[in-house]
């Protein structure tokens, strides 16, 4: 895969596809034991022009849970950062489009929807997103 196109003809193959609005793909996944996970892949460009799929799940509302702590819990994982879009805290990883393949998605892909429902069970307590 080198470009956003082919990334959602394959991500299209393999995953149900929740939404498509051209440059943000909404997922779902089952989680096991009646838990599931919203995860987004959207294209982003840097400023100099470079394309990478960010995969982004979101965790917890802000001002809900002990930021400090959930900081530190997630400096534990081996993929993603935690960033605030608007009120919603959200685990997100980046991935350049260019000479991607598969095993370059799904594995953060999967890392993160892991991380993300592990954190949203720690720090939520209940399955919001």
């Amino acid at each position: 895969m080198a470009s956003w196109d082919q990334l959602k003809q394959y991500i299209a193959s393999g995953y149900t596809i929740t939404s498509d609005d051209g440059t943000l793909i909404k997922l779902l996944f089952d989680t096991g034991n009646g838990r599931s996970q919203i995860v987004l892949v959207e294209k982003s460009v840097t400023g100099s022009g470079v394309e990478f799929a960010t995969i982004a799940s979101p965790v917890a509302t802000l001002g809900t849970v002990d930021l400090n702590a959930l900081l530190r819990e997630a400096s534990e994982y081996v993929v993603g950062g935690l960033v605030a879009y608007s009120d919603t805290l959200t685990l997100r990883h980046s991935v350049p489009l260019a000479d991607l393949d598969a095993g370059d998605f799904d594995a953060p892909l999967h890392f993160v929807i892991g991380a993300a429902d592990s954190i949203e069970a720690k720090f939520v307590g209940t399955d919001d997103f």
